[in-house]
């Protein structure tokens, strides 16, 4: 997890140059310096010991760095859409029409799958729904009083939270000071 965590964050560097050439953000000095400082750390992650083949597959790699590329068209999109309208109608939006969307797949059993899944999980349920709806919330904020060229690194600062995550419950405990130097990085 904490590998693939640091090959997502690449999504930083396609949001900052989609910011530059599709909203015309102006490129500074330190936008150039933090995309190389997202190449390193990959390069830190992976260098030597570490060997891609040994501990990750090629489809988690690809899958990593697909993630990566739609994270940062979703982050562009959202900021058009913020840019032109309130965040709490579109974020309203953005968490009712995915929803109602996949109830259309939901059959019989799966229906009493979920159903059993909040009979048991209810607390965990809501506390996970409440801190994303203000992790949500607070990001599209972001996204909606600075360039997308700032708000965006400053948001995936979660990438230490979630290596440290990774470490700690998968017990990923391989070479985690080269990841904690990539993930600070």
């Amino acid at each position: 997890y904490s590998f693939k965590e640091i090959i997502r964050q690449t999504r930083v560097v396609w949001v900052v140059l989609a910011g530059i050439f599709l909203l015309g953000e102006e490129v500074t000095n330190l936008d150039i310096f933090g995309i190389i400082l997202i190449a390193g750390s990959v390069l830190i992650v992976s260098y030597n010991q570490f060997s891609w083949r040994e501990h990750v597959s090629s489809k988690a790699i690809k899958l990593a760095w697909s993630v990566s590329f739609v994270a940062a068209a979703i982050a562009v999109i959202e900021k058009m859409i913020v840019d032109s309208i309130s965040v709490t109608p579109y974020m309203l939006c953005a968490y009712i029409l995915p929803t109602l969307f996949l109830s259309l797949f939901l059959n019989s059993k799966r229906k009493v799958d979920l159903g059993n899944f909040f009979t048991f999980h209810k607390r965990e349920a809501i506390a996970c729904s409440v801190l994303m709806f203000l992790s949500y919330y607070l990001m599209l904020k972001a996204l909606q009083l600075f360039p997308l060229t700032v708000a965006y690194p400053i948001i995936q600062a979660s990438t230490v939270v979630g290596m440290l995550i990774g470490t700690y419950y998968f017990e990923e405990n391989a070479d985690l000071l080269r990841k904690l130097m990539a993930a600070i990085v």
